[in-house]
């Protein structure tokens, strides 16, 4: 009646894995331990590549049955009925479980989602176009940013193809000086302490004091090697004090938020939904400035599905009834292919040295790294190359956009008609 059964009779006993070597939870050994080994051959293996994954009639994934945290890692559950009554075996229907946990799967690279049948039509339209929210576990999968979801006709029913705000691109513009709206707020979001500097430090600078510009901290960023520290208490406060001067020489407001997924795996919480939502509420920004749906670090990714998920969660209550514009920016750990820049900043020489002096606020970070040279050196980079790419034909001059640049991906976010 076990999964490990019913495993070797329909994948392992076939070919082309019967020659394979099969990794099982052993049942019969102490549960915490068997966890624990699993665990770290996962990790040591760099995470799985593939993870193949069934989705329950309620939303649950493996044995993470609705209200698991986002954060957990494989380990000892308690089978709720739900699940026990899909036992197959005789006898009794066990009633605890070994199980990888959410944040676990999110560390494959690639997710496989299998759903049949009518009975989980309900379970994959939520997982997938409704709230991330632990009341769904599957729902963790829309931030990670390799799925792919196989469904028959009947579980497919009751998606409704449309997400829950309208999106639209705009045209590709360049950004001067003059050309950048006046009273208007603006919120960036910044996954690590000095991401918002690199990020779209030079556009920041530009905006000046006749609008409202404010840098969440979305983390405290103590994960960081910092020579000379001994806990993470005593990071927080470098890294703290190290973001205040950054948005003094920005000109912009912070706000700290010290998010918890940061430390749970990436995963966030509907408690970390639920604190970007209001402030999103109370700030009411004209535009949002966030890194890359797609960018390949976890935080930064997982902290712009957050935001995004904040804000539907406004636009589709009637909170918020304004388009919202969100600017994706790039970064040395993620770079646009031309075809998706649609806004060019330019740069003036003023805008790029408080760039760099904003960045160079975090002393901590230049002895690893030069953050400061190489965000200048990718700006320069960019003025030079995406003209001809961008706007206009290769080998023609394609546009004066000056010698540095910031692009951006922007996305303008209504409420669904």
């Amino acid at each position: 009646g076990s999964f490990a059964r019913q495993l070797r009779t329909e994948l392992a006993d076939r070919p082309p894995f019967r020659s394979a070597t099969i990794d099982f939870f052993d049942g019969t050994a102490d549960g915490e331990a068997e966890c624990a080994r699993r665990e770290f051959a996962l990790r040591s293996a760099g995470g799985a590549d593939l993870a193949i994954l069934g989705l329950g009639t309620d939303g649950h994934l493996a044995f993470n049955a609705p209200g698991t945290r986002f954060g957990t890692r494989t380990r000892l559950v308690d089978l709720p009925e739900s699940m026990r009554a899909s036992f197959r075996g005789e006898g009794p229907a066990p009633t605890r479980g070994l199980t990888v946990g959410l944040a676990t799967i999110l560390d494959a690279k690639r997710i496989l989602l299998l759903a049949t049948g009518e009975s989980k039509a309900p379970a994959l339209a939520a997982a997938l176009e409704g709230r991330v929210d632990e009341g769904v576990p599957g729902s963790i999968l829309q931030i990670h940013p390799d799925v792919t979801v196989v469904a028959d006709r009947a579980a497919a029913s009751c998606l409704r193809r449309t997400g829950r705000a309208r999106q639209e691109r705009p045209e590709l513009r360049v950004y001067g000086s003059s050309d950048l709206p006046e009273e208007i707020r603006i919120v960036v979001v910044s996954p690590h302490p000095d991401d918002a500097s690199i990020g779209c430090g030079g556009l920041i600078s530009m905006l000046g004091p006749r609008r409202q510009v404010t840098v969440l901290g979305f983390t405290s960023g103590h994960r960081a090697r910092i020579d000379g520290t001994s806990s993470p208490q005593e990071r927080i406060r470098i890294r703290r004090r190290e973001l205040e001067e950054e948005c003094r020489i920005l000109g912009a407001e912070l706000r700290r938020l010290d998010l918890s997924f940061y430390d749970e795996g990436y995963a966030f919480s509907s408690t970390d939904v639920e604190r970007v939502t209001q402030t999103l509420l109370e700030l009411e920004p004209d535009w949002i400035l966030a890194p890359s749906l797609v960018d390949r670090h976890p935080a930064h990714r997982a902290s712009t599905h957050l935001a995004l998920e904040a804000l539907r969660r406004l636009l589709e209550t009637g909170r918020r009834t304004d388009p919202v514009e969100i600017w994706h920016y790039e970064g040395p750990w993620h770079l646009f292919q031309p075809d998706d820049v649609n806004a060019i900043v330019s740069l003036p020489s003023r805008a790029v040295a408080t760039k760099q002096a904003a960045i160079a606020q975090h002393v901590s970070q230049m002895t690893r790294h030069r953050y400061d040279e190489a965000a200048v050196a990718l700006a320069r980079y960019r003025a030079v190359t995406l003209p001809e790419s961008r706007l206009g034909g290769f080998g023609s001059a394609g546009g004066d956009v000056g010698e540095s640049i910031e692009v951006f991906q922007r996305v303008v976010f209504s409420p669904s008609s």
